[in-house]
């Protein structure tokens, strides 16, 4: 089994180039990744329970001896990564029901990401599950009948037989996929 963590960066309604991404990780690379994963903060002497994130890269919130050491951790970590970029301002007019609203862009970040992971595990002879952030409860509830539906009916592309059960949600302060 594949598990996709999905989880987005920056804010829809911020303007500008929206991304969601992933890492797809094999069931039984799990272990090796959180190891390398706590191996790399704790070396770096950066709490466990804390997030690293981009902008706190970017802004220097993190150190950069750990920021590069997160880097050069996740190169050759054994997972598969994906994104999809979307430009919702541009798009809206060409692709209204794609990029309409907020939340359309989203739903079509994530079934690009399913596509691929799809990809993935037929490649693989593999099945998978979907995790994603947890944005807020309206929000979660929209996105799992999204999905849902998605799983079920398929994509204007594809059906999504390998992905075996609906979206998992959770806090990424709390899981080391997100």
């Amino acid at each position: 089994m594949h598990l996709l963590f999905v989880d987005e960066s920056g804010k829809l309604d911020q303007g500008g180039v929206f991304a969601l991404g992933g890492v797809a990780v094999r069931d039984r690379d799990w272990p090796e990744l959180r190891d390398l994963w706590q191996g790399t903060l704790r070396s770096g002497g950066w709490p466990l329970d804390r997030e690293v994130k981009w902008h706190g890269i970017r802004k220097g919130e993190v150190p950069p001896a750990v920021a590069d050491a997160v880097f050069a951790a996740l190169a050759g970590a054994p997972f598969t990564c994906y994104v999809t970029l979307l430009d919702p301002e541009r798009g809206r007019d060409e692709f209204p029901e794609l990029l309409g609203t907020p939340e359309d862009t989203y739903a079509t970040g994530l079934m690009f990401l399913a596509e691929r992971f799809h990809h993935l595990l037929a490649a693989e002879d593999d099945v998978g599950v979907v995790v994603v952030d947890s944005r807020f409860r309206e929000d979660d509830r929209r996105l799992r009948r999204f999905f849902a539906d998605l799983t079920e009916a398929g994509t204007p592309y594809m059906k999504l037989q390998r992905i075996v059960e609906g979206l998992f949600l959770g806090p990424s302060h709390y899981s080391i996929g997100l």
